[in-house]
């Protein structure tokens, strides 16, 4: 149970993960993570820096999917303005919205990878699909209990942690 917890890279933020580094771990698709992934958990507002670091990943043929277990009223304004296909309510942990887009971009799952915050949400979904998985930092620290709770569990695993630009 451990091992799924446990990502395969880690990174301070999204902005460190560019189309060089996906290409030399051979991904050639990722599933995005929304809430304190690429937005913090209530805003709504897409930066031109996001808009940016989407476009560089699709002109260098990585295609992105937004997966979430928010609800679509809560997705799609984020989908349109970031021009990507996404599912709500993905039930992370459980790895079948991950499967579910595996088939859709027709990519081996060697090939894919998860980007999220979470190591009960994002990391066990990923471990559990096969996929590749790459944490970052959560963006803001505004949450209910559920996730408190497992911030304060994953902190002594993140603190082991090495980012992995730093061995770039």
């Amino acid at each position: 149970m451990f091992r799924l917890l446990i990502p395969d890279i880690f990174f301070k933020n999204i902005y460190k993960i560019t189309p060089e580094i996906l290409s030399k771990l051979n991904i050639k698709a990722v599933i995005l993570d929304i809430d304190d992934t690429i937005l913090a958990k209530k805003s709504s507002v897409v930066s031109d820096e996001l808009i940016v670091w989407v476009k560089n990943l699709k002109s260098k043929e990585i295609p992105v999917y937004l997966s979430s277990n928010n609800i679509k009223k809560r997705v799609m304004p984020i989908s349109k303005r970031l021009d990507l296909p996404f599912i709500s309510l993905a039930f992370k942990p459980f790895p079948g919205s991950i499967k579910k887009i595996e088939k859709i971009f027709n990519i081996p799952k060697k090939n894919l990878c998860i980007i999220g915050d979470q190591m009960f949400t994002d990391m066990i979904a990923g471990n559990l699909a096969g996929v590749k998985t790459i944490l970052v930092d959560p963006l803001s620290n505004s949450h209910g209990v559920t996730v408190r709770l497992k911030r304060l569990l994953e902190k002594p695993i993140r603190k082991r942690l090495k980012y992995y630009s730093e061995y770039i």
